[in-house]
């Protein structure tokens, strides 16, 4: 738990100010010939950003920089069904760094390799596949759903026990992470997944 609390330290704001962390992030699909764009999802300093990049013989390069760590998610759009509704889509963190994705023709399958922190977030995806995949599946029923439905108290109601005990389940998976991995700085992440925007103490002591 201190190791959790001291990562929470360096990760206040003001620690980190004075850093400035230039990140490149390159990818190659290398089954995609047709000129996609590629979009970079995420919000930094209280603004949401998207950034594109037209796809080149299946490469395509992102740069930039922030003052820690920032979650991002990458999308292609090759189904033309609108950037924001793409189920093509994996997440990753930008960081200090040359970041490199390299993949067949979903990038939501690709490979991240060049950064420690993108590295045990991938570990951390994989450990809480399992309840994470019917999560997915249970929100992308929901989004196929028209709005009538989605007005019924019933049919919200039935979703929302659907989804229960593998949100259990995960959550049980993520404290088990945080203990076991105290060193990396994607337990910092899901602590406060866990413990919310106000850290509760009663929830991240026993961590």
């Amino acid at each position: 738990m201190k190791k959790i609390f001291a990562l929470l330290i360096l990760a206040l704001p003001g620690r980190l100010l004075a850093q400035e962390l230039a990140y490149t992030v390159e990818g190659k699909m290398k089954d995609i010939k047709t000129p996609e764009k590629v979009y970079l999802f995420y919000s930094y300093k209280g603004k949401d950003y998207v950034d594109s990049a037209m796809l080149n013989q299946g490469a395509f390069k992102f740069t930039g920089k922030v003052d820690r760590p920032i979650l991002a998610k990458l999308t292609i759009d090759t189904k033309r069904v609108g950037r924001f509704k793409s189920q093509d889509v994996m997440s990753l963190y930008l960081a200090d760094g040359k970041i490199k994705i390299a993949g067949t023709d979903a990038i939501k399958n690709a490979a991240i390799t060049g950064s420690k922190i993108n590295d045990d977030y991938v570990r951390y995806q994989e450990f809480i596949a399992k309840p994470q995949n019917e999560l997915n599946s249970i929100n992308e029923k929901w989004f196929q759903a028209t709005m009538e439905q989605k007005k019924d108290a019933s049919f919200r109601e039935s979703f929302a026990k659907q989804a229960a005990p593998y949100a259990e389940e995960k959550t049980k998976l993520q404290k088990q992470w945080i203990k076991e991995n105290t060193d990396s700085y994607a337990s910092l992440i899901v602590l406060k997944e866990v413990a919310g925007s106000s850290i509760d103490l009663e929830t991240v002591e026993p961590l």
